[in-house]
């Protein structure tokens, strides 16, 4: 299972707070049967901003480690990008990561309020060969109560990364119903444990995906599958 959304990189945001904790995840992701996780770090969201060369370092430190600890986990580079009018010249400047390497780009919406430019920059994003991956949509105050603009949002090209806990009621009711919505209108793209340490919401995604393809009534997986995309550029990046 591939894990889209993680803060496993150590002393990089409010993820892993030590080596030894993103060690003990990757244990617990593992455990749950998890073979690759995405490290999405926060970027531009005003209290972090890690750069595409301290993800890129951190990958490959924390490659290295497992693999001397014998932990069969991948961490592929990525990031957590906050939507903000500066987006575009982010992406455009190549200042920012996609999801390893690939078409897809997380994007993390403000909490509390919707921007009026945000069905524009979706466009204009797919008009640069990408694919903004919305992260837990379930969870944003304004979706849970906008079915439409969530509808809007897919229509003009977005995708969405549902977050584990989300589907198995670790933040409520109403984000458990709205995550159930989206299963049921079939819009869960991409399943991530947003986790941010052993202890505060771990790494795991089997019981999320056992109940959504419950939900669904038959097998899911995700949009893309990175064991069958052409990375070699993620590969050339660790090791350069």
């Amino acid at each position: 299972m591939i894990d889209f959304h993680s803060h496993i990189l150590p002393c990089v945001d409010d993820g892993a707070s030590s080596v030894e904790d993103a060690i003990k995840m990757a244990k617990m992701a593992v455990a749950d049967g998890t073979s690759v996780m995405v490290a999405t770090p926060h970027c531009c969201d005003g209290t972090y901003n890690c750069q595409k060369s301290d993800v890129l370092n951190g990958c490959r430190f924390l490659n290295s480690l497992l693999e001397e600890e014998q932990i069969p986990l991948t961490i592929l580079p990525g990031q957590e990008i906050r939507l903000t009018p500066e987006l575009l010249d982010d992406i455009d400047s190549g200042r920012v990561l996609t999801l390893n390497a690939s078409a897809y780009i997380l994007i993390e919406l403000p909490t509390h309020v919707m921007p009026g430019y945000l069905c524009q920059i979706i466009r204009l994003v797919r008009s640069r060969g990408l694919i903004p991956v919305i992260a837990h949509p379930e969870r944003n105050v304004v979706l849970m109560k906008n079915l439409d603009l969530l509808k809007e949002m897919h229509h003009c090209g977005a995708l969405f990364q549902v977050t584990a806990g989300s589907l198995m009621g670790g933040f409520g009711r109403a984000v458990k119903k709205s995550a159930t919505r989206l299963a049921h209108m079939d819009m869960v793209h991409f399943l991530g444990s947003d986790a941010h340490s052993a202890n505060m919401r771990p790494p795991g995604i089997a019981r999320a995906r056992k109940r959504l393809e419950k939900l669904l009534n038959r097998p899911w997986e995700p949009h893309c599958r990175f064991e069958t995309c052409q990375y070699e550029e993620t590969v050339e990046l660790l090791r350069a």
